[in-house]
């Protein structure tokens, strides 16, 4: 197991945190607003957008920490995927 995941030491700031949890509920919000209500893609676009701010935070939060430069564009192609479907289920 320890071949494909790294072990981390790192603790991330309290805000980010906070953030993170935040945005996590919101998806879940979104993800039940979205399955209640005929499977309705509004929410499960905004949910999509959601996503890719938790991962535009993540890099963020990489690039500050001066990680791996690799996993920081890792985190902003991520948010650029979910913006794509995002976009694409919201419109």
């Amino acid at each position: 197991m320890g071949m494909f995941f790294e072990k981390v030491n790192r603790k991330s700031a309290m805000p980010v945190v906070v953030l993170r949890i935040t945005i996590a509920l919101g998806m879940v919000i979104l993800f039940i607003m979205g399955i209640t209500n005929d499977f309705d893609f509004f929410y499960i676009g905004l949910m999509f957008m959601l996503g890719a701010v938790g991962s535009v935070i993540d890099g963020v939060e990489r690039l500050y920490r001066n990680e791996k430069r690799k996993l920081s564009l890792l985190d902003f192609g991520l948010a650029a995927v979910y913006v794509i479907v995002g976009l694409t289920l919201y419109l």
